[in-house]
């Protein structure tokens, strides 16, 4: 059966044993337990989202393998997959027109449904928006949204309350989109803008979006679906059982090897040969667990 395996390598820098967990497979090694009290939602391929149950440890596939190990996040978007309804177009200038939104138009990233959005902004700007939160005045935050394209090119940009991003470069697959920002104190105005004064916008696209997601902290994390309330998924607490490789009890240092093909070393308290493992860095997953 393949999946992730405990190992101990020699010899290591100095002579001395490489003692680690590998997340490399499908399943968590020996010594290994992850819990979290709610579902979490895992890329189980290019623009693929799946959702896994509480307690059942999350790998993504794509675009590396490797263990997701989250902190708690609370996406404040109310309804996650639904433009038509929540969303709503204006549009200013000369052959402008209001954004037609068509919904359940193709399938989304998650096997549901995505709604289209055609914008024509003439001489001046079309766009859709929507207002989420309240964010905390100087709380950073991150809204995301995934796309896809008609067809490849420059797309609308991203504006949060008043600063516009560039345009979106979009493809004919699904992508996920993020801009970040901070609060101040009220609502988040999140829009879609197709305007001639931002750098390389055409005068026409079409696409689809879902998932919008805004959540605190200055990277995006997993998706977290919403159906007419902001929905939290918990934790990922994962531990592992050290005295199997020998690591004596105290505060010891952690590499952890990601699967973007970085590295950080971590400090966790070995307690009774085990140790409850800080989060990995915002955005990364878990290639390796190694004692430092």
């Amino acid at each position: 059966m393949s999946g992730a395996i405990g190992f101990a390598l020699a010899p290591g820098r100095g002579g001395r044993r490489v003692r680690g967990y590998d997340f490399g497979g499908a399943t968590l090694p020996p010594g290994a337990n992850l819990s979290r009290a709610s579902a979490g939602s895992r890329l189980s391929g290019p623009g693929a989202i799946e959702t896994i149950g509480a307690n059942v440890a999350r790998f993504d596939r794509w675009p590396a393998t490797g263990l997701i190990v989250e902190p708690a996040a609370t996406n404040l978007a109310p309804a996650s997959a639904s433009i038509a309804g929540r969303w709503t177009g204006d549009r200013s200038g000369t052959g402008a027109t209001d954004p037609l939104i068509t919904p359940a138009a193709d399938t989304a990233p998650d096997g549901g449904t995505a709604d289209r959005i055609a914008f024509q902004r003439g001489t001046g700007f079309a766009r859709i928006s929507t207002s989420i939160g309240p964010v905390a005045a100087g709380a950073p935050f991150t809204f995301s949204l995934w796309i896809k394209g008609d067809e490849a090119g420059p797309g609308p940009a991203m504006r949060l309350d008043g600063t516009t991003g560039a345009a979106l470069d979009l493809v004919p697959g699904w992508r996920r989109f993020t801009m970040s920002s901070v609060g101040s104190g009220g609502l988040v105005s999140c829009q879609l803008i197709l305007w001639g004064a931002v750098p390389g916008s055409p005068a026409v696209v079409s696409l689809l979006a879902w998932g919008a997601q805004l959540e605190l902290g200055g990277t995006a994390t997993s998706i977290i679906p919403t159906s007419g309330a902001p929905a939290t998924r918990a934790a990922d607490v994962l531990t592992l059982d050290w005295a199997r490789h020998g690591v004596p009890d105290g505060v010891r240092a952690f590499r952890y090897e990601l699967a973007s093909g970085g590295a950080v070393t971590v400090d966790a308290a070995v307690s009774g040969g085990r140790a409850a493992m800080p989060p990995a860095p915002a955005g990364e997953r878990v290639a390796r667990i190694v004692a430092a």
